[in-house]
């Protein structure tokens, strides 16, 4: 038997039935920023110039 064919599931008729999604969207969390608070930033390095995630993100996570 599949798990997920319990009793304690609805279906999707009868959940349209009832008035639509159970599911509401969370919340967005105080502790964060928004999303046009957030600065993006680009650096010209390239593979060639040795370009590796072991050493660029310490050094972005230092400025």
């Amino acid at each position: 038997t599949d798990p997920g064919d319990g009793p304690q599931r609805k279906q999707r008729r009868e959940r349209d039935a009832a008035g639509g999604d159970d599911y509401a969207p969370a919340p967005w969390p105080g502790d964060r920023l928004q999303p046009d608070e957030v600065s993006w930033f680009r650096l010209d390095i390239g593979r060639n110039r040795n370009a590796d995630p072991k050493w660029l993100i310490p050094l972005i996570c230092r400025i």
